[in-house]
């Protein structure tokens, strides 16, 4: 993810997304802090989220087969959100 130069709380990408799970991890280690969502399966038009520390709960956004696509993704730490914009 591209930190936002005009907000350093707000991170994004873009990218594929195919049918399954997406979580965000907050440093390249299966250890560390995750943004989840805020309920387990949540769909990915509900934007809010939650920290897992140290991963922990395991929640996931659920991706449908119709949901899939090209998205920008938009992470807000201020706000924990995490906001999936199909392009």
């Amino acid at each position: 993810m591209t930190l936002n130069p005009s907000n350093n709380t707000q991170f994004t990408w873009t990218g594929r997304l195919t049918a399954g799970e997406v979580k965000f991890a907050t440093q390249k280690s299966f250890s560390s802090d995750f943004f989840v969502a805020a309920t387990a399966s949540q769909s990915i038009s509900n934007s809010k989220a939650q920290t897992a520390l140290s991963g922990n709960p395991d929640i996931k956004w659920k991706l449908t087969a119709s949901d899939a696509g090209t998205y920008l993704i938009t992470l807000d730490m201020k706000a924990v959100t995490v906001t999936f914009q199909k392009q």
